[in-house]
């Protein structure tokens, strides 16, 4: 790690200039907003340390918008979701120029012999090229370790705009958790506050670690995680 040490540090230095550039490609975004606010369903592909990143594009798309979204590692596409894909199916794909570049490519191609509409994000350098039922966004050259920071940028303002195509509330959605606070109730004993949109909340105690949960008539009630 240490013998990588100056390289990170260039790759940071870069990184505001290159997220600029991610935000620069907002009006193809649109464009892409567009057509998917238009669907039910969404998939979402990622391979490698960029599935995280797919995972957080289908939670953003599901939580404002209200669109069904799921997002699967790419390599498992052919263990149940590929089942799912035809031309009603948007899929996007998080696509940067890495060693997995060449696998996720095979994917791909097995949603488009489907018939399935593919949105790619794609590196600068990732070589794919726009045609019929293939969308493309090129995002600055693969910047390695780094990249999913890039990456996710693009999906959030995807799911921004989509959500402001079906005119959702973006800054409230709802039935979700949207803000939490630790309460002291002296001595040793803490309470945490979920407040809930619709101003149902969930007190739960903490005392010595040990968590409870003291829930009240016609409150929203959360699984222990």
């Amino acid at each position: 790690m240490q013998e990588h040490e100056g390289e990170y540090l260039d790759a940071l230095r870069r990184l505001p200039n290159k997220i600029q550039h991610v935000l620069n490609l907002e009006p193809q975004l649109k464009l892409w907003a567009d057509r998917i606010a238009q669907k039910e369903h969404v998939l979402f592909l990622g391979r490698g340390i960029h599935y995280p990143i797919a995972l957080e594009g289908s939670l953003k798309l599901k939580e404002i918008s209200y669109i069904h979204a799921e997002a699967y590692p790419a390599g498992e596409l052919k263990h149940g979701p590929l089942a799912l894909v035809d031309e009603r199916m948007p899929v996007i794909a998080v696509a940067p120029n890495d060693n997995l570049l060449e696998k996720l490519k095979s994917n791909l191609q097995e949603v488009k012999a489907r018939g399935g509409v593919l949105y790619v994000i794609a590196d600068n350098d990732s070589h794919f090229k726009a045609e019929e039922g293939i969308h493309v966004i090129r995002m600055p050259d693969h910047e390695g370790i780094l990249s999913p920071i890039m990456h996710v940028v693009p999906l959030q303002l995807l799911a921004y705009h989509v959500a402001c195509q079906r005119g959702t509330d973006v800054d409230k959605p709802r039935n979700l958790a949207k803000n939490g606070r630790v309460i002291s109730l002296g001595g040793s004993l803490d309470a945490f506050l979920l407040e809930i949109d619709g101003g149902s909340s969930e007190i739960r105690t903490r005392e010595h670690g040990i968590n409870r949960k003291n829930s009240q008539k016609n409150r929203f009630k959360f699984s222990d995680c």
